[in-house]
């Protein structure tokens, strides 16, 4: 019998110290710890990581390279592993122009839908063009009443230089006997060999009454007619007295037979981003390609498109009505249509019930907030109806109002019911109390985590001794922050709309902590930007800066000790020992960006990508230099005992004893300490970091850089990847820039941190157009 849990033995991935953990199968488990502790070390670096390479491995070596077969996380064991499904943070690939239909898996069914059952219209006179069978044209002159005289023509065209009589003895040679020249029918043989040619013509291909036993004898002729006339087909239809009632139009093909164009067959790809426009060539390609000429009740795909999910829901719901219709002409193939129908209706459904049905299907996911990107992600997944699977999700608390998720933990409970295993990242006190295992790492950051503190049921991590997160679960620890009396001195500012935000006019006190927060979508990072705008606009003589979490620097050579600006005065004091100076060494030979003294086999980065062809790219240290990114000549001159590459390999808070009589150095390396960076090495490349680690960076040069004058800092969602011990560091380290007389705003919906701000700007009621207006602005009560 198989075992109850996924079973990990002494991995020593990262900074994880050699631990073994059980995770129970078929539970929500939920890893919390301080930000470095390891936590994504377990959850992607171990647990997916491992699942996706033992699925990679059964591909070829082809396959392997497309997907990026990377190492094996390092673990003396991992058994009973499911497949895993990771659902992270960040946004999709660069360049990928991907849309709320996209992230969701609806745009694929949305571009079938239209080209399986989208009515085509000519993109000139906007007249409905089908592509009919013979069947299904014979079906149709079959519903004509009984006795009703027909005629079956083929039309004819002829080509400029081409004489009437050698198309009309080609026909004659091939069985044909009767034409239709100008409305006056008669035998090939009768028309004058002098006759001029005309554009066009038809062949009588028969001429029939309507009346049972003449199907077959209707689809021999209807078939014929369709061959001679190159994919088309005209029928007369006569009334009682022989007078001429209807022509029909007919064809085999998409072809508006008043214009003389022929569209393609519609095909998924058509309506793709990716493979529209460009494809085509020609005036009609291109025509079915800008897609107005596909419609579903009355709609093409580009307005569909624009529809919010609840108006998209709407439009499913008459389509559905129009499709169960077998006659319905608002619809193409309608049986076809259905299955599409019901699955596009399911996937609206748990997205409008999640709150996020204000959502338009083709917003770009860079116009929508943190806590809407998580909802989307993970309604898409749980729309896919997977089980067995572990599902692996990183803070997807990250940006919801505390009204929101718990919305969001039954979604969660919903995928845990269906027979899968959940894994959370989180540090909010609620998804704490709701996982039903609770692993805790710690109990500090780097190199002083990697430690399992706890893991078990979280009733029991209040009474661990070693635990950092249990005091804080039963009240006995909290954000703490003194009372700071008010400056007096507020800034005004009239904030335009923009997207869903109204016009709003703020109050921001200067000096003091100000934290903007509603629910998600409501307009608080579109605030935040304009408070930036404003502030930059304006003629307060205040600057503002944004503070976000985007990577500092995406070179292998910048890092800490660069960012921060600590490590010029480094090389100088590199500079200034005595066998330095003995060779004539300054400064820039300890850099990294010159030539002199870096390793110039790695460029100074010390390590190199190797291609390995089928297989994916290797990074190994570089063989010349062993990573340490210098000459050898370099990394013989040492100060106190340590050269370049081994200070580079100091802690913040190792390096800040090392440099304790150089407060240039020191001071700075204080500041990231007190921003609980201290166990970041001094030469970590930051494009390693994560996004709080590099917000944090960010505030840190500020304040160890600040200048005379007011500043303002504007963060949006500090909290991420973030422990309350964490954000108990931030407070301190934003106590500070208020002191130093800067002005903090934050956009947050961290109930602690709200809690203990000097200002709170609330925006809502809801999300989207149901949000952006202010509701409220004062001291949080």
């Amino acid at each position: 019998m198989p075992s109850a849990v996924i079973r990990i033995k002494n991995v020593t991935e990262n900074n994880l110290k050699g631990l073994d953990i059980d995770i129970p199968l078929g539970k929500i488990t939920v890893i919390t710890g301080p930000s470095g502790a390891g936590k994504s070390t377990l959850a992607m670096d171990v647990l997916y990581s491992e699942g996706r390479y033992r699925y990679l491995e059964c591909l070829s070596p082809a396959a392997k390279a497309v997907m990026g077969l990377r190492p094996r996380p390092s673990a003396e064991a991992i058994a009973n592993l499911p497949p895993p499904v990771a659902i992270g943070q960040g946004l999709p690939r660069r360049g990928y122009p991907s849309t709320v239909a996209t992230l969701t898996d609806m745009s694929g069914l949305l571009r079938q839908l239209f080209a399986s059952c989208g009515i085509i219209h000519c993109p000139g006179c906007r007249s409905r063009l089908e592509a009919l069978t013979v069947d299904q044209i014979a079906d149709r002159l079959m519903d004509l009443p009984e006795g009703t005289r027909i005629h079956v023509l083929a039309p004819q065209r002829c080509r400029e230089g081409e004489a009437l009589g050698d198309i009309l003895a080609a026909l004659l040679s091939r069985g044909f006997s009767r034409v239709r020249l100008d409305g006056a029918v008669m035998f090939i043989e009768d028309v004058p060999p002098e006759r001029p040619a005309s554009s066009g013509f038809e062949l009588v291909i028969d001429r029939l009454v309507m009346k049972r036993g003449i199907l077959p004898r209707l689809t021999d002729s209807l078939g014929l007619a369709l061959k001679a006339g190159g994919g088309r087909v005209m029928v007369e239809v006569f009334d009682a007295r022989d007078g001429l009632q209807q022509v029909l139009y007919f064809s085999d093909r998409l072809l508006c037979q008043r214009c003389d164009i022929t569209l393609p067959e519609p095909t998924p790809g058509m309506f793709s981003l990716l493979e529209g426009p460009s494809r085509g060539k020609g005036p009609a390609q291109d025509a079915l390609a800008l897609v107005h000429s596909v419609t579903l009740i009355g709609m093409d795909i580009r307005a569909t498109m624009d529809l919010s999910l609840e108006e998209f829901k709407g439009f499913l719901l008459e389509l559905a009505k129009a499709a169960s219709n077998p006659g319905s002409h608002r619809v193409r193939n309608p049986l076809g249509a259905r299955p599409i129908v019901h699955e596009l209706l399911a996937r609206v459904d748990r997205l409008v019930g999640m709150g996020i049905g204000y959502l338009e299907l083709g917003r770009p996911v860079t116009r929508v907030s943190t806590g809407e990107l998580q909802r989307l992600r993970i309604a898409a997944h749980l729309g896919k109806g997977l089980t067995g699977v572990l599902y692996i999700l990183d803070e997807p608390s990250l940006g919801l109002h505390p009204d929101e998720q718990e919305s969001l933990l039954g979604t969660i409970r919903e995928l845990r019911d269906r027979g899968n295993t959940v894994v959370l990242v989180e540090h909010g006190l609620k998804w704490i109390r709701a996982g039903e295992n609770i692993i805790e790492l710690g109990p500090g950051s780097g190199r002083g985590g990697g430690e399992l503190l706890y893991s078990g049921p979280p009733g029991g991590l209040e009474a661990c001794p070693r635990s950092v997160t249990g005091p804080y679960v039963s009240g006995e620890k909290g954000i703490a922050r003194p009372v700071r009396g008010s400056s007096g001195d507020v800034l005004e500012l009239e904030i335009p709309g923009a997207n869903n935000l109204d016009r709003v006019r703020v109050k921001i006190p200067l000096r003091s902590l100000s934290c903007i927060t509603g629910p998600s979508g409501s307009g608080k990072s579109t605030l935040l930007g304009g408070i930036a705008s404003a502030l930059d606009a304006g003629r307060s003589g205040i600057s503002a800066s944004m503070v976000d979490q985007a990577p500092i620097s995406d070179t292998g050579r910048s890092m800490p000790a660069t960012y921060i600006g600590v490590f010029d005065r480094i090389r100088h004091v590199f500079s200034r020992v005595p066998e330095a100076r003995a060779r004539g060494y300054d400064a820039s030979r300890f850099s990294l960006a010159k030539k002199g003294g870096r390793c110039e086999a790695c460029k100074g980065k010390g390590s190199i990508f190797m291609d390995l062809k089928y297989l994916p790219p290797l990074e190994i240290p570089c063989d010349l230099c062993g990573g340490k990114r210098y000459n050898r000549d370099v990394l013989t001159i040492r100060y106190k005992g340590l050269n370049i590459h081994e200070v580079l390999e100091l802690t913040v808070n190792e390096a800040i004893v090392f440099f304790s009589r150089l407060p240039s150095v020191r001071g700075p390396l204080e500041v990231m300490d007190r921003a609980g960076l201290g166990y970041l090495k001094l030469g970590q490349p930051t494009h390693t970091l994560s996004g709080g680690e590099n917000q944090r960076m960010k505030l840190a040069r500020g304040l160890a850089g600040r200048g005379p004058g007011s500043h303002v800092y504007l963060l949006d969602d500090p909290t991420k990847g973030l422990h309350l011990s964490d954000i108990q560091n931030l407070v301190f380290l934003i106590d500070e820039l208020l002191d130093a007389g800067g002005t903090v705003v934050l956009a947050t919906n961290c109930t602690e941190l709200v809690r203990v701000s000097d200002w709170a700007i609330e925006l809502g009621p809801g999300g989207g157009p149901a949000g952006g207006r202010l509701l409220d602005q004062g001291p949080p009560c």
